[in-house]
């Protein structure tokens, strides 16, 4: 499955805010739910996890197998192709693991000395990562 998303309103066919009806409708029945330390639930799916907290859709993390494109512009799962997406951020940082690309909505990991067996690309709402920002370093190439 390709995934086609738009930083900070969701996917091609499923916008951030949407309830777990709107989510099977758009991906069919998961195939595994579990919740989370923090309470939210997980829909996991092949080759990506949707995220709902409060019933809603907060985040989707997509793995390897999936296409993904940002924006319009398909991204490459290549290190060099996870370094361009960092690269059209004015500000990547580094935050518990994971480097954050506030402009873009999105975090990555399993990049540059990362352990490349994680790597995953999640995508999430505007504001999600504000409560971090002090805890946050400057990502460099």
């Amino acid at each position: 499955m390709d995934i086609n998303a738009t930083s900070y309103e969701g996917l091609q066919n499923l916008s951030f805010g949407a309830n777990a009806d709107a989510v099977r409708s758009a991906f069919g029945a998961p195939k595994m739910t579990r919740t989370n330390r923090s309470g939210e639930e997980l829909f996991h799916y092949d080759g990506f996890v949707i995220c709902l907290a409060s019933g809603r859709f907060r985040e989707i993390t997509i793995e390897e197998e999936c296409g993904f494109s940002l924006n319009g512009i398909g991204i490459s799962w290549t290190e060099e192709g996870l370094k361009e997406l960092c690269q059209r951020d004015n500000s990547p940082k580094i935050c518990f693991g994971a480097v954050v690309l506030l402009d873009l909505g999105v975090s990555l990991t399993g990049i540059g000395e990362m352990d490349s067996s994680e790597r995953a690309v999640s995508l999430f709402r505007k504001g999600d990562w504000d409560e971090f920002t002090n805890e946050m370093v400057p990502y460099t190439l």
